[in-house]
Formats: structure tokens, C-alpha cells, sequence
């Protein structure tokens, strides 16, 4: 018998990471040990505290049976206190908060709930993989706005087509912004509103990062409306809790329905434990602000070692990356792999893996991200590794 798969993985090519730890492996065959700053996968443990309130919470609820699809009342209630706090926009715990299974199971599963086949969904150009592979798995149509340099990685509102708006049914944004570590300003969160309100598209907020930040703390559109858009929240980046896949989304009512009609037919929600264990990282403030510190260290060091290496100042506002721009006369691509000989042993995400070619422009062809995701120790292995390195 023959075993085919759907036109939907045959056409989907594999997932960029996957392909990073293929590369990963083979340096570690041929005897390097790599410092991986590929994929966003910290390798500091969780906060002390959310690894005992996760035990606490695992003997307490092992009776509990299958975990609420939407989430236990305690972690929607304290989640959406945490909201309030940081943003100062009240939530309601019954009726605009959900939990997810981290954030890439949501947002993939997102556009099911709002896209029909055929419908748009305006997705920036280079991001996170899911906003596109989502779109495509629902038979929706990406419309692709590029974030370019000039525009402070910005996508221009202004530029995509009435029609296009017209035919959309969501639109992702996402600050601080994966891979290229901007942050929104104030305006365009107005303007987005605007355009969105205008033509009833969604705002989908990816606002993974929303903990990881250098200095100043970034905006959440839900400080600006709750009408037509979530935010989407998850304790992977803000607490290293990858392992855990945890996370929430809150905000318009009417958009926390259709996830929760969407999530009790796909998934069996997050383990009630580890909902309760997660809580532990929305009131941690030092573990939070020593989280954030750790990043800056890991990013000072280098982006020196970079800086001595001939790369120019990379973007590091916020999330756990830096964008990092190539000297002039090189590539993503071509540094990418001068960094994987084994003399080396560091391993970037070219920015091609993240971006895509629209209108005759690859805004991801010059930059590389760097995943602040290995420890201390290792980032200085790696910019020793880089001394006597010119390009």
C-alpha cells in the first residue's frame, strides 16, 4: 500500500529549527562542542519558585483528573491580575482569559477559529514560523508586509492595499518584536486599531516577550483596546519554562469564545499542575528582573566580541535575541555557515530561515539572530572563540 501525505505537510517544508538542530548534531559528530545560539530554547533553568510550586501542585492535584480545557480558575484569576498590573487593564477571569499549551500551539491553531478558505491574514515578514504554517493548514492566504530596517522593523499599515484589509481576517503583530527585537511606539498601535476597526480584522498580539526587555518596559495592545484583539502570553521565554508549555490569552470576549470552542476540539489543555506551578513566575519580581539582567550580560558580551569581529551594533531592545546585522559584502547565509566550521563551532539562525522574498526583497537576507539562550559561561567560549576573527 502507498502512505501519502496531504497537500498540506508535502507543500509545508520542514520546520526552520528542526533543520538548525540537524546542524547542531553534526558539529557535536564531529567531535565540536557548539554554542547554540539558534534556537530560542533557554538553557538556565526555571525560577526556583516555579519549580516548587510545580511539586507542591503535582501532589495536591493528583486526583484532579483532566485539566480544565480553558483553565483552572486559580491561574485564569491570577493571570488576569498580572494583567491588570503590568498594563493596567482590567480582565475578566470567566469571560476574556484562556489558557494555552504555550503560545505555538495557539497561534497555529488561531486561524481556525476566524479563517475560511480563501480568507487573508496579514502576517510580518521575517516571524515566527506558526503565524504563516497556521494560515496555510486553515487554506487561509498570507499576505506578507516586510519589516525593513528603514522603518525600524515596522510593518507600514499605510502601504497594504484597502483591498487587501478588506479581505483579511487577522492581522499578527508582535513586540517586542522576534527576531528583530523592536519595540512599538505608542502610534502604531493607534494606527493599527485604526485600519483594524475599520475593516473588521483581528489583532493577533504575540506578545511572548512581554517580559524580556533591556530597560523600558513595553506597551501591550491591550493598554490601547480590548475591542477586536488578544494577547497572547507565554511562560516559555518570560520564566524558561520551554519544557512546561504553558501560557494564556486574553482580551475581547467575543475572541476568547471562538478559542474556547476551538481548544475542547483539539487539545485537553495544560496539566492543572503545571497551570499552578506556572503562577509562581507572574509574582517572582526578582527572579523576573535577574531573568532580564541575565539576557543584558549574555547580549554586553557579545555583541562586544561581535563589534571587535567588524559586525556593526546589533538591535538588542528587547525578547531574548539579537538582531544582528552582517558586515557589508556578507550575507545571513554566507556568515551562518563560516560560523558552523568546526575552527568556530557557533551556530546563528541566518535571517533567510525567518523571512521570506516579497516584492523583490528579502528583509531577512543581511541579518543573523542570536538566541541569548545559552549560559554565561558559553556566550564568553563563544566570544573567545571569535577573537583573531575579521570580516
Amino acid at each position: 500500500m502507498r502512505v501519502e501525505p496531504s497537500s498540506r505537510i508535502g507543500d509545508i517544508g520542514s520546520y526552520a529549527f528542526s533543520d538548525l538542530d540537524n546542524q547542531v548534531a553534526k558539529l557535536r559528530d564531529s567531535g565540536v562542542t557548539p554554542v547554540d545560539f539558534g534556537v530560542g530554547d533557554p538553557k538556565d533553568p526555571p525560577f526556583p519558585s516555579v519549580v516548587e510550586q510545580t511539586i507542591r501542585s503535582l501532589h495536591s492535584e493528583l486526583t484532579s483528573g483532566y485539566p480544565s480545557y480553558v483553565g483552572h480558575p486559580r491561574f485564569r484569576e491570577e493571570a488576569a491580575a498580572f494583567v491588570e498590573a503590568r498594563f493596567g487593564r482590567p480582565i475578566d477571569p470567566e469571560t476574556e482569559i484562556i489558557s494555552s499549551v504555550g503560545s505555538k500551539e495557539m497561534v497555529f491553531n488561531f486561524h481556525e477559529g476566524f479563517v475560511n478558505p480563501g480568507d487573508t491574514v496579514i502576517v510580518p515578514n521575517p516571524a515566527y514560523p506558526p503565524y504563516i504554517r497556521g494560515t496555510l493548514f486553515a487554506e487561509g492566504k498570507p499576505y506578507y508586509v516586510n519589516l525593513l530596517e528603514e522603518n525600524r522593523f515596522l510593518p507600514d499599515l499605510d502601504a497594504i492595499p484597502s483591498a487587501v484589509w478588506d479581505a483579511a481576517k487577522i492581522i499578527w503583530v508582535n513586540y517586542p518584536n522576534n527576531p528583530t527585537t523592536v519595540f512599538a511606539p505608542d502610534e502604531f498601535f493607534d494606527k493599527l486599531i485604526y485600519y483594524a476597526h475599520k475593516h473588521d480584522v483581528v489583532i493577533g498580539s504575540d506578545e511572548a516577550y512581554s517580559e524580556n526587555f533591556c530597560a523600558q518596559r513595553p506597551r501591550s495592545i491591550l493598554e490601547f483596546t480590548k475591542e477586536g484583539a488578544v494577547a497572547l502570553f507565554s511562560f516559555s521565554k518570560m520564566a524558561n519554562m520551554t519544557m512546561f508549555r504553558a501560557g494564556f490569552v486574553c482580551g475581547d470576549s467575543r475572541i476568547i469564545d471562538v478559542l474556547k470552542k476551538l481548544k475542547t476540539n483539539i487539545d485537553s489543555g495544560t496539566p492543572t499542575f503545571i497551570q499552578l506551578g506556572a503562577l509562581a513566575a507572574l509574582t517572582d519580581e526578582p527572579s523576573l528582573a535577574a531573568m532580564r539582567q541575565a539576557h543584558v550580560d549574555k547580549a554586553d558580551v557579545l555583541c562586544a566580541a561581535l563589534e571587535r569581529a567588524g559586525f556593526p551594533p546589533a538591535y538588542r531592545e528587547g525578547t531574548i535575541y539579537i538582531w544582528q546585522k552582517c558586515p557589508e559584502g556578507h550575507d545571513g547565509l554566507e556568515v551562518a555557515r563560516r560560523f558552523l566550521q568546526p575552527d568556530l563551532g557557533l551556530v546563528a539562525t541566518p535571517g533567510v530561515m525567518l523571512s521570506l522574498e516579497v516584492g523583490g526583497v528579502n528583509p531577512g537576507a543581511d541579518f543573523l539572530r542570536f538566541a541569548l539562550t545559552p549560559t554565561l559561561e558559553q556566550v564568553k567560549v563563544a566570544a573567545t572563540r571569535l577573537e583573531g576573527v575579521r570580516f
